[in-house]
């Protein structure tokens, strides 16, 4: 849940919103098997870090 996530308590509400669509959409892509650990602010980007030991960059309109 995003709200559990490490660093999520530091975003703003506009970066909140976005990681909770994230959030919905990951888990549609790929199942309950790999989840979102932490959230860290990054300059042009939110990086958040999942439970299989990698990272993502996220974006409001995509994350790669």
């Amino acid at each position: 849940m995003a709200a559990d996530m490490e660093g999520y308590s530091k975003l703003t509400n506009y970066e909140k919103s976005i990681i909770k669509i994230f959030e919905k959409e990951f888990a549609i892509e790929n199942g309950t098997n790999i989840i979102a650990i932490a959230v860290k602010r990054e300059k042009g980007y939110l990086r958040v870090n999942i439970s299989d030991g990698g990272w993502l960059h996220v974006t409001p309109y995509t994350w790669y």
